[in-house]
């Protein structure tokens, strides 16, 4: 889906924090922990299936509360959205909890779960054999969907090379919302910089693990240019 969760190539949000050579600290408050015990341990329970569905919980957070409530923060909303669609949690549980604990009225809605919309079953079904081969030239497709996906907005509808074929793996965006198995070949597909930003460097590849649903090939030139808009050969 095309929330907040999905940063890349969004600008104005500075850098991340980070400075080289300073103590890494798992925790910097117990809460923290709390929060990390609560999100491993609730799959016990059938909070959640996968890693992919309590991902797209994180994601369907307030896009204000995602960035103002840290790391652990998204989490605990994560997993207070998939405690309360799964029926864990009962329906203003934890608005009455935060009341008692702060004195307000009501907790802001930025704090409460979102909810989950219809989604609709990925058609994709893997043939016996990958369809793209390392050194192919593929395009990503420009679908947007309100489910659950691991290819960025920031990557849709470029073009890139195949440079690792990596074999089956469940698809995120079946496994996010659906109970089964349902898998998808899994590519590593290179990009230069200036073909995914607009300010990109020639010199910079990046390299996005893409599934196949989310490629289409480059087709043979027909005339002058190709289907991925290069030049023919």
């Amino acid at each position: 889906m095309d929330g907040i969760h999905d940063l890349g190539g969004k600008a104005g949000f500075s850098d991340i924090g980070f400075r080289p050579g300073e103590p890494y600290e798992a925790f910097h408050e117990r809460w923290e922990a709390v929060v990390f015990t609560i999100v491993m341990t609730s799959p016990r329970f059938g909070a959640y299936r996968s890693v992919d569905e309590f991902r797209h919980g994180v994601e369907r957070i307030d896009p204000q509360a995602y960035l103002s409530h840290g790391y652990y923060g998204r989490w605990l909303g994560g997993i207070e959205t998939l405690l309360t669609e799964k029926g864990l949690l009962a329906a203003g549980e934890v608005d009455r909890a935060v009341q008692e604990v702060s004195g307000q009225v009501q907790p802001p809605a930025a704090a409460r779960p979102g909810s989950e919309a219809q989604i609709a079953m990925p058609d994709y079904q893997p043939g016996a054999a990958p369809l793209f081969q390392t050194g192919d030239r593929v395009k990503t497709t420009r679908l947007s969907t309100e489910g659950h996906t691991r290819l960025p907005a920031y990557g849709r509808g470029k073009t890139g090379k195949i440079t690792a074929v990596h074999g089956l793996w469940p698809l995120p965006d079946f496994t996010a919302h659906f109970a089964g198995g349902r898998q998808a070949w899994l590519y590593t597909v290179s990009f230069a910089a200036s073909a995914l930003y607009l300010e990109g460097d020639d010199d910079v590849v990046i390299h996005l693990d893409l599934f196949e649903s989310y490629l289409e090939p480059c087709q043979p030139p027909t005339v002058v240019m190709d289907s991925c808009g290069a030049a023919s050969e």
